[in-house]
């Protein structure tokens, strides 16, 4: 099981200059990680926003998210206050989802991770894999993400659907060093000075599906 504490924002325009912001060397310690695309289904669910169930890429079996607390005005560092939201993680190898209930996305995610385990908040080198030399014991991964809802089985395009776009803290370690693990990262993201987080809509993945995931993109999905 994993445990983590996130804040997220989505938006369904273009965001370039947040995307040239966190992508660049000149504001940042590191070139960002990331930047590969992946396909994920999602079992849609639009009657409850705390419980998302995944199939990753092409990994086996079939992860579980369920939230755990919401601490409100957990996080006060300007632009990205806000409630804080505490999740817990599980991968279940004998779990399927089923096919006529899912939607696909396509994901091109970018990510750097800070370092909060000591008295200074610093930045890790990530690989194109999203992998660094080292996991800290206590951190906190920085995600922007492009989305597309894509067709389950040819990965093309849903034509009448917006690209969607996503920036998200996700911290991990000790439960009880979680919420103070995200803010200090906020904390360092903000001495960076990053583009505002407006005109955006504050969701989880499951509440964002719920929300904005039609019941018309399952006929992209009951063919596979």
């Amino acid at each position: 099981m994993q445990v983590t504490a996130e804040l997220r924002w989505f938006w369904n325009s273009p965001q370039d200059e947040l995307k040239e912001w966190f992508c660049d060397e000149n504001v940042h310690d590191f070139p960002a990680g990331g930047g590969s695309k992946r396909v994920d289904l999602y079992f849609r669910d639009a009657t409850q926003i705390e419980l998302g169930l995944k199939h990753r890429g092409g990994r086996p079996g079939v992860e579980i998210k369920g939230l755990v607390s919401v601490t409100a005005g957990g996080c006060t560092e300007i632009p990205f206050d806000g409630d804080i939201e505490t999740w817990s993680k599980w991968t279940a190898h004998g779990l399927f989802l089923d096919r006529s209930k899912v939607v696909a996305t396509e994901k091109q995610r970018w990510m750097r991770r800070f370092d909060t385990s000591g008295e200074k908040t610093f930045e890790l080198l990530l690989d194109k894999k999203e992998r660094s030399a080292n996991v800290p014991d206590r951190g906190c991964n920085l995600e922007f993400t492009a989305i597309r809802f894509v067709d389950a089985e040819t990965h093309v395009p849903i034509e009448d659907q917006p690209d969607w776009f996503t920036l998200s803290f996700e911290a991990f370690g000790i439960f009880e060093s979680l919420p103070e693990n995200l803010c200090r990262t906020a904390a360092e993201i903000v001495r960076r000075n990053p583009p505002p987080v407006s005109n955006s809509i504050r969701a989880s993945y499951p509440k964002w599906l719920s929300q904005f995931a039609p019941e018309s993109l399952l006929l992209h999905s009951a063919s596979t």
